[in-house]
């Protein structure tokens, strides 16, 4: 087991805060002052205010719970919450995943330069529900790669889109489709929502069926998947009208090594070695500078393969599903 793997359980979200923030609190503290370094912080904080207003009535739960992991770790809520926003105001594109075996075998690469420590595994659980995810420790979590106590994996893309504006952040949504026991149901409200932007949110359950789903600020797309499957920051369906990415982390040449290399049917091994490829150099291969953790899930075997940056000499590292129902 890794060093940075974690288990909380509380029943309400406030507490499963209270809990995050005593156990992640020096860590918080110390990216909220790297945060500060930069001299137009104080205008992200104003700035991601208006994110908040447009939140707080349709998700006061998670607004709840980053309000109780500010206060277990004794930091400003504003400020948590403006680092919550990520690439909303201040970050970049990432991720890759790739999807076989007739959706039974899921990998996905974690990208984002210079946050090896700012990445853990956890396993919370809450109300009964429980998610093992690759967390980000200043967020909601749900914004990598994800597996729910109902059976559903939930991978996350990137994309840029150009009608982005200001409405509710794209992380709080990724945050609530963790949690998906119907991502059909989810997808109707997903499309009532006033949102800022849209990632592409690839969707697994546990009989191998995928959907993806992706979306912009004002539009969603969801589509039925067959399998080998590779999604990366870039649009693949008629939303790419609204392409804004500018391939500085290369998607296009990760998108295409990897459809290059995946296999209809494939060993775990030989999903680790995909998710391993550096043929394209530091900057543009699949496994490259900025991959800061790992995950394959086996839905055959119910178990997940997790590999962290920050712990990158133990290598892969099995845990059990044993929590879905």
């Amino acid at each position: 087991m890794h060093n940075n793997y974690f288990e909380v359980s509380a029943e309400n979200n406030f507490e499963l805060g209270l809990q995050l923030g005593k156990l992640f609190r020096e860590n918080l503290n110390e990216t909220l002052k790297e945060a500060h370094l930069n001299p137009n912080w104080d205008q992200v904080v104003e700035q991601s205010s208006m994110y908040l207003k447009k939140t707080k009535d349709l998700f006061p739960h998670l607004i709840e719970e980053l309000k109780g992991y500010a206060k277990g770790a004794d930091v400003d809520f504003m400020n948590l919450w403006a680092l919550s926003l990520e690439d909303e105001l201040y970050f970049e594109e990432k991720c890759s995943t790739v999807i076989t075996n007739n959706g039974m075998l899921v990998g996905h690469n974690e990208d984002y330069k210079d946050a090896e420590e700012k990445v853990c595994i956890l396993k919370k659980t809450i109300k009964g529900k429980t998610i093992l995810e690759l967390y980000y420790l200043h967020t909601l979590g749900g914004n990598s790669i994800s597996i729910n106590s109902n059976g559903y994996i939930h991978a996350i893309d990137s994309l840029s889109q150009s009608d982005r504006k200001v409405g509710i952040p794209k992380n709080v949504i990724a945050r609530w489709f963790s949690e998906t026991s119907s991502p059909s149901d989810d997808f109707q409200k997903l499309s009532t929502l006033d949102r800022s932007s849209g990632f592409c949110h690839n969707i697994v359950n546990i009989t191998g069926e995928v959907i993806t789903i992706e979306s912009t600020a004002t539009k969603q797309l969801i589509e039925t998947i067959e399998t080998p499957f590779v999604h990366t920051n870039h649009y693949l369906t008629d939303l790419k009208t609204f392409e804004a990415n500018d391939n500085s982390t290369c998607t296009f040449e990760r998108f295409k090594s990897a459809r290059e290399n995946i296999k209809e049917q494939m060993k775990v091994t030989e999903m680790q070695s995909l998710l391993s490829l550096n043929n394209n150099g530091p900057q543009a291969s699949l496994f490259n500078e900025r991959t800061v953790g790992r995950m394959i899930i086996d839905n055959t075997e119910r178990l997940a393969y997790i590999w962290l940056g920050r712990e990158k000499e133990k290598g892969w590292i099995k845990y059990n599903l044993n929590f879905i129902v």
